[in-house]
């Protein structure tokens, strides 16, 4: 049996939630999550002082993301004209892909979604800050999967 680690936090007492990616590659047995959904938040907890275990999910740099106009529209929406790239002016091209106008676009596309990323993670650094946790909590930044 698969007894995923935030069961064991969840049994110590912290409020823990997933926003909101559960692709496990098995079925997520009951009790690991408080709250998981696209709402789940460590301010949802009933007690401001109860320790939580929060994971946040950014989707916005999958490959959907570079591919396709709709989804890299709405997450680069954030950006301001100065975190925008240039595709030919990229200073940073791997040199094991062709060098042609679709490989640079795609490589400008994932370097603005990463910045998108960056900006989203901000926001929520900056609501530990206004909660007055920030200087209590450790962060883990992992790619997809772990």
């Amino acid at each position: 049996e698969i007894v995923p680690f935030p069961s064991y936090l969840r049994q110590a007492g912290y409020y823990t939630t997933n926003n909101s990616k559960q692709d496990y590659q098995f079925e997520t047995p009951e009790g690991v999550w408080d709250e998981s959904s696209g709402r789940a938040h460590w301010r949802n907890r009933r007690d401001e002082n109860q320790p939580f275990f929060s994971v946040f999910n950014f989707t916005g740099c999958h490959e959907s993301g570079i591919a396709g106009d709709a989804k890299y529209q709405s997450v680069t929406e954030v950006l301001d004209p100065s975190q925008r790239q240039d595709a030919y002016a990229l200073s940073t091209f791997p040199p094991y892909y062709p060098d042609t106008p679709r490989a640079r676009e795609d490589w400008k596309r994932n370097y603005e979604l990463i910045t998108a990323m960056d900006i989203w993670a901000g926001e929520l650094i900056a609501q530990l800050k206004e909660d007055g946790l920030y200087d209590n909590t450790i962060i883990f930044f992992w790619s997809d999967h772990g």
